[in-house]
């Protein structure tokens, strides 16, 4: 897969005053989305529209359950709970993450390459889960959703346009490079903090994306530019 030195992506642009400097900044919105993005948020929303009929018996089924995901031999448990959420806000939460860092990741490296990093990401977030359930540190609970590959989206995001101008929280204006720090920050903080979400998880998508770019040792650096092949 190439990675071309100068990759144009259509993004809307707006500029921002801040302590009497001039920020331009680009939007995720309005970039355009595409079909590695499209396929993943539509089985996800199909899913999801799915789920709903029997939540009973399709949330341990596709969802992720430790103990189920090897001693009843559920394996697929570590791909589709990437594709199951647990309400409506948890969904729109993630296709709005996917869109944001999907689309310009996707642009970069091409469609197979992104949908199989997204992939490689969420396993590895429900995989460390499911490591730290074994040894006795995290409950055996269901666990749902693609935070995992995003955050791994958001790793990526941050070493392929590294420079890139952003908005944290939508107030706070940064280069896109420090994301991953401060999210990863985040939930090293509160990785073990039990508010219903799976910062283990968020943990494992942003590890195995960390593990993705080191294994494929062909990602160097110069004046925040990424100029050679993954």
């Amino acid at each position: 897969m190439q990675i071309a030195d100068k990759t144009r992506v259509d993004i809307k642009t707006m500029e921002v005053n801040y302590k009497n400097t001039k920020y331009t900044f680009q939007l995720g919105m309005g970039q355009g989305l595409t079909k590695g993005v499209a396929i993943i948020g539509g089985i996800s929303i199909v899913l999801y529209i799915i789920s709903q009929a029997n939540r009973e018996a399709l949330y341990p089924l596709f969802g992720f359950i430790p103990s189920y995901a090897i001693s009843k031999l559920r394996i697929w448990q570590f791909i589709t709970a990437n594709f199951m959420h647990g309400n409506l806000t948890h969904l729109i939460f993630n296709m709005f993450g996917l869109y944001m860092f999907g689309c310009p990741v996707e642009k970069k490296v091409g469609q197979m390459e992104f949908i199989k990093y997204f992939l490689i990401c969420g396993i590895g977030g429900y995989g460390l889960a499911f490591i730290l359930w074994f040894i006795g540190l995290i409950p055996n609970h269901l666990i749902v959703g693609a935070s995992a590959g995003i955050y791994g989206l958001l790793l990526a995001f941050s070493l392929l346009y590294p420079n890139q101008k952003i908005l944290l929280f939508f107030v706070i204006p940064m280069q896109a490079k420090w994301l991953a720090v401060i999210f990863g920050g985040l939930e090293f903080l509160l990785m073990f903090m039990n508010d219903g979400i799976s910062h283990i998880g968020h943990l494992g998508g942003l590890f195995a994306g960390l593990c993705y770019f080191v294994y494929m040792k062909k990602i160097r650096f110069e004046k925040g530019i990424v100029n050679d092949k993954i």
